[in-house]
């Protein structure tokens, strides 16, 4: 009687790779090419679409609330990022970074990666939300002066006409108001003119959508991020006469107050870029440490720009860098421990690499 023989089941590359990520990577890497046939060191292409759909944006103006964005494409990922903003006045309080002696300010974040439902956002949404926040305070690229508003005086003339008068200097300098000489929207001088003593700043927000997801989407929200600040362009703003309102209010003592509210309005057309930190702008790059069996010992393999399920999941170390220019901005490692551990040992010479891929990665995305 013949014994029967067993069947083996064959799985397509795509199912293998959900299946066992680990094996299918380290069949690929054993080979000495990844799965998605890049180079260890190779990182995906880029494209980036400057032209955004912002209000003052040259070749397609809208009367949307955008003041800057930016679209861009790393391998099969899209990210789409749109930059806008609210007025506050200096005393109100926001949070830490608003309030403190730090010179630099920040954007808030708001990360939504596409998965096919709605509902709350993600802990990965929140994480890389939270990171997005905090790299760009501690890399210096927005001062708060460059948020302050010099805000203009829209008043009526003796004959009944309106005038808009702005600073002299324009509206982005020191962020003060304390301009003796002024100039109308039509660019000729006036007198000094009444400018309130309270002081407002612009708040930046920044809404990421993240399309067809294939490994740590920071480093392509970081870029979208950035490209769409250096696009954005805030509005030239005044204080509208017609709209100041005064009422009087009585004390406990019996004494009378009168309170006096100006309306602040954006102007629909006149604009000016934020002024943004160049040198300190730089750009992200994420590696993934992937160890592979070989015999009684393992190897160790430094991949660039991690993509794919198998590459993400199989690597149990993370190494981000942020570089501008010839500086490192960032450097943060997940996992990695001594021998004996769970993780892929992190040694200096790794490190360095990555420092240096991604220098050559940043110096790349600059010229886009």
């Amino acid at each position: 009687m013949e014994e029967e023989q067993p069947e083996f089941i064959q799985f397509t590359p795509n199912v293998f790779s959900r299946i066992a990520p680990d094996i299918y990577l380290e069949r690929n890497l054993k080979e000495g090419i990844r799965p998605n046939l890049r180079k260890y060191e190779e990182f995906r292409s880029v494209q980036v679409n400057n032209k955004g759909f912002g209000r003052y944006d040259e070749s397609n103006p809208t009367k949307s609330s955008v003041l800057g964005s930016s679209v861009v494409k790393v391998g099969k990922t899209t990210v789409i990022c749109a930059i806008t903003g609210g007025i506050v006045s200096d005393d109100d309080i926001l949070d830490q970074a608003t309030t403190s002696s730090n010179p630099f300010a920040t954007v808030y974040p708001l990360v939504e990666i596409a998965r096919g439902r709605s509902g709350a956002c993600t802990d990965e949404e929140m994480i890389i939300a939270q990171k997005l926040y905090e790299t760009l305070k501690s890399s210096g690229i927005i001062r708060k002066s460059a948020l302050k508003i010099r805000y203009g005086y829209k008043h009526r003339t003796s004959d009944d006409k309106v005038e808009v008068i702005f600073p002299r200097n324009g509206p982005q300098t020191d962020g003060t108001n304390d301009d003796n000489d002024q100039v109308m929207a039509d660019g000729n001088t006036a007198e000094t003119i009444p400018f309130e003593d309270k002081q407002y700043s612009f708040v930046l927000y920044a809404n990421l959508q993240v399309f067809s997801r294939t490994g740590p989407p920071f480093d392509i929200c970081w870029t979208a991020l950035i490209k769409a600040l250096k696009n954005t362009k805030l509005p030239y703003t005044f204080l509208d006469e017609d709209t100041t309102s005064s009422r009087t209010v009585k004390s406990r003592s019996g004494a009378n107050a009168t309170i006096e509210r100006s309306q602040l309005i954006c102007d629909p057309v006149l604009n000016y870029p934020i002024k943004l930190e160049e040198k300190k702008i730089g750009y992200s790059s994420t590696f993934g440490l992937v160890t592979i069996p070989d015999g009684e010992k393992s190897q160790e393999i430094l991949l660039a720009d991690i993509e794919g399920e198998s590459e993400e999941s199989a690597s149990t170390s993370l190494v981000h860098v942020v570089v501008a220019g010839d500086k490192l901005t960032s450097l943060t490692i997940h996992g990695g421990s001594k021998a004996g551990g769970n993780g892929s040992r992190i040694t200096k010479d790794f490190i360095k690499k990555s420092i240096d891929l991604a220098h050559q990665r940043s110096l790349h995305l600059s010229s886009i």
